[in-house]
């Protein structure tokens, strides 16, 4: 009976030693199956190390690509620039322009670059006659505007047709007069700075109206840059109906 069941006993082992082998057999090709996943997954990473660096050296010359492209653009633009302020510098319509911007922001320094300012105040007998301050002559142009319309260069000389819109110096002489004639009349005495308060309230009167004339202005070249001339056609554009108010006045002073 013993030997009978060592018998069994070593049929059974014999049995389980093949079921072990194919448990191992099972077991290395699960491992064989993922060490190709795991040198897939290695290969990628490599691949994508190595795209990383393409792309980043594409990036760094598309910099350096637009950085070229930028200067270049800078460039052609300060030639341009260049060229065009020489351009401007012979051009009778920068000096009437300059001009007149400088006028309007009261900037009088800048207006004898273009125009001998001080002959135009003494040109005017108005203006000659009051004793005038800077800060009131900046009131003159502050609602100064103009439209250049056609100019003409012949050699050293130019003309200019410019369209000049100003206050109506014909309602503000009118009214300063009659201010002033009616303190005069009173029994007032006045000063100076007392008549120029009165003028000063005029130029700052909104109510008064705008004036529009057409003027020929006259320019010559110095030193290679174009002067504007200073003459009574240019003070009577500058000021609409000044010169009209003052033949007024005078027409009056006479008849009396």
């Amino acid at each position: 009976m013993e030997k009978e069941e060592k018998k069994e006993m070593k049929k059974e082992e014999v049995k389980e030693q093949p079921a072990k082998k194919e448990e191992v057999k099972q077991e290395t090709t699960k491992k064989e199956e993922k060490k190709p996943i795991e040198k897939k997954t290695e290969t990628a990473k490599t691949q994508s190390k190595k795209t990383e660096p393409k792309k980043e050296e594409k990036k760094t010359k598309t910099k350096s690509i637009w950085g070229i492209v930028v200067g270049i653009i800078l460039i052609i633009a300060l030639v341009i620039g260049i060229v065009c302020t020489i351009a401007l510098q012979d051009n009778p319509t920068s000096s009437i322009n300059g001009m007149l911007n400088a006028l309007k922001a009261g900037d009088f320094a800048k207006v004898e670059e273009f125009i001998n300012y001080q002959e135009v105040i003494q040109d005017s007998e108005f203006l000659a006659s009051q004793n005038i301050d800077v800060e009131t002559q900046k009131l003159f142009f502050d609602r100064l505007g103009w439209k250049i319309n056609e100019v003409k260069k012949d050699g050293n000389q130019a003309t200019a047709q410019v369209e000049i819109t100003n206050k109506d110096y014909k309602v503000i002489i009118s009214n300063y007069m009659q201010k002033a004639l009616k303190a005069a009349f009173g029994g007032e005495t006045m000063t100076d700075q007392e008549m120029e308060n009165y003028l000063i309230e005029e130029l700052k009167n909104q109510e008064i109206q705008t004036a529009t004339s057409t003027v020929t202005m006259q320019l010559e070249k110095v030193d290679g840059e174009w002067k504007i001339i200073a003459n009574d056609n240019l003070i009577n554009g500058l000021m609409p109906g000044l010169q009209e108010a003052i033949n007024t006045l005078n027409n009056t002073n006479i008849s009396e």
